[in-house]
């Protein structure tokens, strides 16, 4: 079955699972300082979801297309 919340961006696809996926996507984006913190135990690792966004979801070009098409599939709830 495919995603209910997905949408066209900036020549990708934007997806989300649910509500607070959609949260977190707003929240990163939005965010103008992105610090990464290494973990007490493993040090720098990639296993965080924000480490696995796509570099186009990331881009600061992107950041208001990426917000308006959030909004969008937020109205879709």
């Amino acid at each position: 079955m495919p995603l209910w919340l997905q949408i066209s961006c900036c020549g990708q696809l934007l997806w989300a699972y649910n509500e607070a996926h959609l949260n977190f996507l707003e929240s990163y984006v939005q965010s103008r300082l992105r610090e990464r913190l290494p973990d007490d135990s493993l040090g720098w690792h990639n296993g965080s979801l924000a480490s696995r966004l796509l570099r186009w979801i990331k881009l600061t070009q992107h950041r208001e297309k990426v917000l308006q098409k959030i909004q969008q599939l937020k109205h879709k709830l």
